[in-house]
C-alpha cells in the first residue's frame, strides 16, 4: 500500500489501547472519589441538619428561660454599716500598730522576759533586725534576700541583677537575671 511497516502500526494501536486502559483506571478512581465525596456531603448536611435542630432548640429554651426571669429591683446598701466596719478596721489596725510599737520599745529596753526571748544577745539580734527593716514591715517577717548566682565570667557567686522567674518546658522555677558587674547572664534554681 503506502509502505506503512505492520510492526509501526501495531505498536501504535498498542499504544492506543494503554491510553484507553489508563482513561479508564482513571476515570475509575475519579468516580470513587466522586462517590466519597457525594457520601461525605451527604455526612455534612446531616450534621447541619443536627445543629440546626439543636439550635432551634436552644433559642427555645433560652426563650423560656427569659420569660421565666423575675427583675429584682437594685437596692442600695446603705453607707452606715460600711462606715462602722471601716471605723472597726481603723481601730484593729491603730491598736496593732502599738501593739508592735511597744515590742520595739521592750527590745530596745532591755527586757528580756517578753516575746521569749532568753538573753542579750538575742535581744541585739532583735534589735538589729527591726532596725534595718522598712516601717512598714514587722521585726517578725522573713527577710527576702536577693537571688544569688554562679557566675561563668567571673568565676564566683554574684547576686542576681533584675531577677525575674522563668518556668522551663519541664517545669521547673528558675530565677534568671544578669551580673552586676559583667552582665553575663545567671540563671540559679529557686
Amino acid at each position: 500500500m503506502f509502505g506503512v511497516n505492520k510492526e509501526y502500526v501495531d505498536e501504535g494501536f498498542k499504544r492506543l489501547v494503554d491510553m484507553i486502559e489508563e482513561r479508564k483506571k482513571d476515570n475509575l478512581v475519579l468516580t470513587e472519589n466522586l462517590i466519597e465525596l457525594k457520601k461525605r456531603i451527604e455526612i455534612v448536611e446531616t450534621a447541619m441538619k443536627l445543629i440546626s435542630t439543636e439550635q432551634t432548640k436552644l433559642d427555645d429554651n433560652l426563650k423560656l428561660l427569659k420569660s421565666k426571669v423575675i427583675e429584682v429591683p437594685k437596692t442600695e446598701i446603705p453607707k452606715e454599716p460600711l462606715d462602722e466596719i471601716m471605723e472597726q478596721l481603723k481601730k484593729i489596725i491603730n491598736s496593732q500598730e502599738k501593739k508592735e510599737d511597744k515590742t520595739l520599745s521592750n527590745l530596745s529596753s532591755g527586757d528580756t522576759k517578753q516575746g521569749g526571748i532568753n538573753s542579750q544577745d538575742d535581744t541585739k539580734l532583735q534589735i538589729e533586725r527591726s532596725a534595718s527593716l522598712p516601717a512598714d514591715t514587722h521585726p517578725d517577717d522573713k527577710i527576702i534576700l536577693p537571688p544569688e548566682g554562679y557566675c561563668m565570667s567571673c568565676k564566683i557567686n554574684k547576686k542576681i541583677e533584675n531577677p525575674e522567674e522563668v518556668i522551663t518546658k519541664s517545669g521547673k522555677v528558675l530565677i534568671k537575671g544578669e551580673c552586676p558587674e559583667c552582665k553575663t547572664m545567671l540563671i540559679t534554681r529557686k
